[in-house]
């Protein structure tokens, strides 16, 4: 490792060290995807993937941005095994992808979740989106997902890297606890059918108004791409088609926001039904 304070080896102050240059190339989809590795940073959602229990490859901090706070943080790592190394502030201002950095930065593998894989609860609610493209969005409604206790999020066309910075920013690292899995379209509908999961498909205006529907039950709710709304796939593999009703000069509602209300509408009718 090239440091260049010898009295300190965990310590990296040169911004041309190897390992920085390897980090700083992460923040690029195309590292990420030739190394099968991203960066997990902000003290929160390294909080929230140790919780996850998912294994941390190396943990970066810079004392100067921490300023001594998630001392809890350093002690989870270390209990863990991970191998923790210092920055100095240009070192770390290097590899981060914010603009006030928190001084924590974590070394993570990518993985895939196989549509088989996914484990349902007794009365399964998911997700299905559909080119998906903006990375605030999809991290948004990652967030969203968990606090609402969503099993899985099943991802069509994806637009976006999963592990792109700002997905895991805007889940607030929420992404790392929940079971995400991409998959073709078709296979989706296939894998729904065999599981007897109803689905729900979100379009503009000429769907029945959500609340209007019954959605108790096993659901899976499928919201389209932000521009262009729902395939005709999508529209006619699904069992019913439900919109929300908008009264003002708005022609549709953020991804993010629509998620949120179908999510809670269907919540709301599972517990009030028998």
């Amino acid at each position: 490792m090239d440091n260049s304070n010898p009295d300190n080896p965990s310590l990296i102050q040169s911004r041309q060290n190897p390992k920085i240059k390897f980090l700083a190339g992460l923040r690029k989809k195309r590292d990420r995807d030739r190394h099968g590795c991203f960066l997990v940073e902000g003290g929160k959602e390294l909080v929230n993937f140790l919780a996850a229990k998912r294994p941390l490859e190396e943990l970066f901090h810079c004392p100067k941005f921490t300023m001594g706070k998630d001392q809890p943080l350093l002690e989870k790592a270390q209990a863990s095994g991970t191998q923790i190394i210092e920055l100095s502030p240009h070192a770390f201002e290097k590899c981060s992808n914010r603009e006030n950095p928190d001084g924590w930065l974590g070394l993570a593998k990518s993985w895939h979740l196989p549509l088989d894989d996914v484990v349902f609860s007794d009365m399964p609610l998911l997700l299905v989106l559909e080119g998906t493209e903006k990375p605030g969005n999809l991290g948004a409604i990652l967030r969203t997902a968990n606090a609402a206790g969503v099993d899985a999020v099943i991802c069509n066309d994806l637009m976006v890297d999963l592990f792109n910075p700002n997905v895991i920013r805007a889940s607030r690292g929420l992404l790392f606890p929940m079971q995400v899995a991409v998959a073709e379209a078709g296979n989706t509908v296939d894998f729904l059918k065999q599981q007897g999961i109803r689905t729900a498909a979100t379009v503009c205006g000429d769907g029945e108004p959500i609340w209007s529907r019954d959605l108790s039950g096993p659901m899976a709710l499928v919201l389209g791409n932000e521009s262009i709304g729902l395939s005709e796939f999508w529209q006619e593999q699904a069992d019913i088609r439900v919109s929300i009703p908008i009264q003002g000069l708005a022609d549709s509602l953020n991804l993010s926001s629509a998620t949120a209300i179908c999510i809670y509408e269907i919540l709301r009718q599972n517990s009030t039904s028998p």
